[in-house]
């Protein structure tokens, strides 16, 4: 069996006997979006007062579906906002519509200037996972907090810029989108953001057009796949999952699937929305104030798609062509589509799919956390370690992707935090207690195993071992390598076990009866099959994002 069978096969037993069926159509959710990302032209920055009377004028006309709109910028938008607001107040009216609940800030790096000088990590001389790593930290400190000039980008490193800028001029953003290098791999982003104070959703399979996915073949046919093991049952999108403690929101979550463009029109966005499977919930994101609502898409001799992509070209001359800007009368008609769409949203497909609304990050994160980091009862904890025993055994040692126990999913992560607590519990402590999730992220390498004949090691090896971990104790202060990680290996009585070892090893630890005084050491895989299902721009060794992986509720009540 190869490994992506193996997966496949995987995930389909992970989930046996946790599917939740769906009574009836399940609700389509809308996440308004919109991205100010251009200074540079004057249309750029003029779609922004427009945006905010429409959802000012959605606000009573939608009351009863809670619209909301995540208004997206980049570092040289913000910082050109704070500076103009004592002329033109723009700063002002957003920072009041946020408090009204009708917008929520985001950022969007993906054309943070510019395409072309993007720090990218340095990995000449970079041998080991963990310089690999320090590596990629390094690049995204420069890239997230330093100053880029608009056209050259050129860094500034005495100035913020990127996200740093972003929040200091708006405060905490609550989704943040092309910060990393990969769509499927967000550590060393989610840990850098959290060196200054930043814990934002983050995208999760965005479009295969769009930055990092357009540098990777196999990518179109691998997410959707993916995405469709995260959604097991009707409390769960498959455009919403966890990965890296962290809640990713995707674009590309279905064969297909996008981010719906409002000027396209409402029969456009009926179509798409009649091909949705409607036995899970989705999480459809329609964008409003596309740049083609102003300019003409594949513009200039080299086909231009943005005008930011021309700008960047063209620094010397960097504004849009006149040639290249819709007529008056089709900016009108592309904005009167616009209007058309939040209409048909609020006045037919709202009542006609009950259930259906706009939604925020905001409001997906506070469900898909309640029920992630609800506390987990030893019995859950045991159906748990069984489950994934049993489907590690299944495929011939094979990591699961996750665990379904129950009602809840675990993922290796999860796990690892959670047997390592309860059995470095003091046995004198109460073993009904219930136990806290701890949030690591993956192993910084995944250490591969060489087959294992006839080894075992003592019980109370495997606890002592899980008493030295310390892994539910939070950091004193941020390292560079950070601290709150399922560690490569670990040394159990002189024997150093994979982190794949060392978790069935507690799970063989926490199951056994009381007379048992040692466990055997399995052969198992470093990580589940879905490190083999997406191609990756690293060795597999650094994967360790797939340990984090699991579906989220999105829908709790199903």
């Amino acid at each position: 069996m190869n490994r992506r069978c193996a997966w496949v096969l995987g995930c389909v037993m992970a989930v046996w006997g946790g599917v939740v069926a769906a009574e009836g159509p399940s609700p389509v959710y809308v996440l308004l979006q919109a991205t100010i990302d251009d200074e540079i032209n004057p249309e750029g920055m003029a779609r922004l007062p427009r945006l905010l009377a429409m959802m000012q004028a959605l606000a009573p006309h939608g009351a009863a579906f809670h619209p909301t709109c995540l208004l997206q910028f980049n570092g040289v938008t913000a910082n050109t906002l704070a500076s103009e607001n004592g002329a033109t107040g723009g700063l002002d009216r957003v920072r009041d519509l946020v408090r009204q609940g009708l917008l929520e800030i985001g950022y969007d790096g993906s054309d943070e200037p510019t395409l072309l000088t993007r720090p990218q990590p340095n990995l000449r001389g970079a041998t080991t996972a963990e310089q690999r790593w320090l590596a990629r930290v390094q690049a995204l400190q420069w890239f997230l907090a330093e100053y880029k000039d608009p056209l050259t980008g050129e860094p500034d490193p005495a100035r913020a810029g990127g996200l740093r800028k972003v929040i200091d001029v708006f405060g905490p953003v609550s989704f943040a989108r092309g910060v990393t290098f990969e769509p499927w791999s967000s550590a060393e982003a989610v840990h850098v953001m959290a060196a200054f104070g930043a814990h934002p959703a983050l995208a999760g399979f965005v479009e295969p057009s769009a930055y990092p996915a357009r540098n990777f073949s196999g990518y179109r046919g691998g997410s959707p796949m993916l995405s469709a093991s995260l959604a097991p049952d009707a409390r769960s999108a498959p455009e919403v999952f966890w990965l890296d403690t962290t809640l990713h929101v995707s674009d590309y979550g279905v064969l297909g699937g996008r981010v719906f463009n409002a000027h396209e029109g409402s029969e456009a966005l009926e179509k798409l929305l009649a091909g949705l499977d409607r036995s899970k919930p989705h999480v459809v994101q329609v964008r409003l104030g596309h740049p083609a609502v102003f300019v003409k898409p594949g513009f200039g001799t080299r086909n231009y798609q943005s005008p930011l992509e021309y700008a960047y070209d063209n620094p010397k001359a960097p504004n849009v062509p006149p040639q290249a800007l819709l007529p008056s009368e089709d900016r009108a008609a592309a904005e009167a589509r616009e209007q058309a769409v939040l209409d048909w949203l609020v006045d037919r497909f709202f009542p006609d799919n009950p259930g259906s609304r706009f939604v925020s990050i905001g409001a997906l994160a506070r469900e898909a956390d309640a029920a992630a980091s609800a506390p987990v009862l030893p019995h859950e904890l045991r159906e748990a370690a069984a489950v994934l025993r049993e489907r590690t055994a299944a495929v011939g040692g094979q990591l699961p992707a996750f665990v379904a126990a129950g009602r809840r999913y675990f993922s290796l992560a999860d796990l690892f935090g959670l047997l390592a607590t309860a059995l470095a519990t003091p046995a004198d402590g109460d073993p009904r207690a219930a136990l806290t999730v701890v949030p690591l992220l993956g192993p910084i390498e995944l250490a591969e195993v060489q087959p294992v004949k006839d080894l075992r090691v003592a019980r109370e090896a495997v606890v002592r071992a899980c008493g030295g971990l310390r892994l539910a104790s939070p950091p004193a202060e941020w390292t560079a390598v950070p601290r709150q990680a399922v560690p490569s290996r670990v040394a159990v009585d002189g024997v150093t076990l994979t982190a794949g070892q060392f978790l069935l090893a507690m799970a063989d630890v926490y199951l056994a009866e009381p007379t048992q005084v040692a466990v055997d050491v399995r052969s198992t895989s470093a990580s589940s099959g879905a490190l083999f299902v997406l191609p990756l721009s690293r060795p597999r060794s650094d994967g360790g994002s797939v340990w984090t992986m699991k579906p989220a509720v999105v829908r709790p009540g199903s």
